[in-house]
């Protein structure tokens, strides 16, 4: 038996000026965190980087697209698995290859996506 425990959780306070909390509140944002999120993330030290608003629609599309993806995947699977012998090959290779396409074009938006993220805060 485990006798290690999750972490717990506890809240911490500190005094800011209104200033230094707006600036804090807008870097959280803009990196798309939470103000904890935020504040773990300068703590260990992780790299906090600032996401564009304009790319937040695209990269939310092109998570959506790999759900129907994953979602389309997992109908053939059901399909072939339960039919198996009896299973209908070519729609199967047809839908196949419409997720092909799809994989395609979603790799392809991610790429352009990835050469304008955002880069690290340094504010």
């Amino acid at each position: 038996m485990d006798n290690t425990k999750a972490p717990r959780s506890v809240q911490i306070n500190g005094i800011v000026t209104l200033k230094q909390r707006e600036k804090f509140n807008k870097q959280a944002r803009a990196a798309g965190m939470t103000n904890s999120q935020f504040l773990v993330a300068l703590l260990d030290k992780k790299p906090v980087v600032t996401a564009k608003e304009s790319l937040r629609d695209e990269v939310k599309e092109l998570i959506s697209w790999f759900g129907r993806i994953n979602s389309n995947l997992n109908m053939l699977s059901k399909h072939a698995n339960t039919f198996r012998d009896n299973a209908n090959t070519a729609v199967m290779l047809h839908e196949l290859n419409d997720i092909r396409r799809d994989v395609y074009h979603v790799t392809q938006a991610s790429e352009k996506l990835h050469k304008r993220r955002g880069r690290p805060s340094n504010d």
